[in-house]
């Protein structure tokens, strides 16, 4: 009778990895509430791109799982010499993977997994298996919300991967996560693990070079461009010396634009700035800000969302900070030295004069007005999480 149940279990376990290899678009696991196995039939449930397993299986296959775990991986081998077989290698990480369905709340699951990965990358495996290893954190992540150990161990898998950038198309890879980010929030507002890590996406997207910016563009339809346009048009100040339009800011170029909103002139050495880079930046933060303005004014009362508004704003800051040769260190401004031309040795306390560099440029006005129009909208419509969120030119 044992055996027989060990049996089952064990084509359980075939059954649901053999879905997960076939259909890399899952996006979903549940556990479905079924009290016995009524119709004799196999537990696993896959329709479309979600995957079930009914609920009086569960526990089998865990024990089941779980204990296979700890006596076979998680004990110390007799002899040191010995290396797992790539039979075991495949084995483990299917209990891992049937296991983490189950439980995601697990570390030292997660800690297997990392192992594993880096097993991966020393022996050079040709694919590693990637859509795998990211499939298994989203669908943990979709069966618990605001999993911690899911998202960071996708960080976690990203991160290691920098240290391959010539074996693998990591900034291909950045784009990939950036777009799943952006798909994964706009359904998990509440999920202030997947915002995290949407902002650590966010900061992957800052760096990457003008090759495969280029590709961005491609594939979001100039959206990121149009968005900055219509936003720097709808707030651009009215006592600024040259009026605009969509179509006349539309018309410049890129380096046009940012010496128009950053007065180029103005700041605190004579390097020149790669331009391009720095619009680019301002492109994917406005886009953050306008897809946060329609998050907010659909799901209302979420103090995510107004946590994550709080970081693109920073980031905006810290971006023109940076562009006028400023830094924070020990929570005062202080001009950054310059290696390049080395006319700032010293880092200095900058005077009320420096910082009207900063807050008098047409991008930090756009970006206050902004946000004191969006904060008065939803004052009105009785969102009171804006409270002590508003940045002004005092206290940033």
């Amino acid at each position: 009778m044992e055996e027989d149940k060990f049996a089952l279990v064990e084509k359980i376990i075939r059954d649901i990895d053999n879905v997960m290899s076939k259909n890399a678009e899952l996006c979903a696991f549940d556990i479905v509430p079924v009290e016995s196995n009524i119709r004799n039939k196999s537990p696993v449930l896959h329709l479309e791109n979600c995957l079930g397993l009914e609920s009086w299986c569960v526990k089998h296959v865990y024990i089941y799982c779980y204990n296979d775990l700890m006596d076979k991986y998680f004990t110390k081998p007799k002899r040191k010499s010995s290396k797992p077989t790539l039979a075991n290698s495949e084995r483990l990480a299917v209990l891992l993977n049937v296991t983490l369905l189950i439980n995601p709340e697990l570390s030292s699951l997660w800690n297997k997994r990392r192992d594993m990965f880096l097993g991966c990358l020393m022996e050079k495996t040709s694919e590693l298996q990637f859509t795998k290893i990211l499939q298994i954190c989203e669908l943990a992540s979709d069966r618990s919300p605001n999993n911690y150990h899911s998202w960071n161990h996708r960080i976690w898998v990203l991160d290691t991967l920098k240290k391959y950038r010539k074996q693998y198309h990591i900034a291909l890879l950045f784009i990939k996560e950036y777009g799943f980010s952006e798909r994964w929030a706009s359904k998990h507002i509440s999920d202030f693990s997947c915002f995290h890590y949407r902002q650590y996406c966010i900061k992957n997207i800052l760096t990457i070079d003008n090759t495969h910016w280029k590709k961005i563009e491609s594939t979001m339809d100039n959206i990121l461009w149009n968005s900055l346009v219509c936003t720097l048009t709808n707030n651009f100040p009215k006592d600024a010396n040259i009026q605009v339009s969509e179509d006349s800011l539309a018309s410049y170029s890129e380096e046009q634009l940012v010496n128009l909103v950053l007065s180029h002139g103005n700041k605190t050495c004579n390097c020149t700035t790669n331009s391009v880079s720095v619009c680019q930046q301002v492109e994917v933060l406005f886009y953050e800000l306008v897809l946060n303005n329609e998050l907010l004014r659909f799901y209302k009362h979420h103090e995510t969302l107004w946590y994550h508004r709080r970081f693109v704003v920073h980031e905006l800051i810290c971006l023109m900070y940076e562009y006028f040769g400023f830094v924070r260190q020990n929570g005062a401004l202080v001009k950054k030295t310059c290696r390049k031309c080395n006319e700032c040795q010293k880092q200095a306390k900058i005077v009320r004069y420096d910082c009207n560099r900063v807050y008098s440029s047409i991008l930090f006005n756009i970006l206050i007005s902004h946000e004191k129009r969006f904060v008065d909208e939803r004052r009105i419509d009785g969102d009171m999480y804006y409270t002590g969120y508003l940045f002004l030119p005092s206290s940033a």
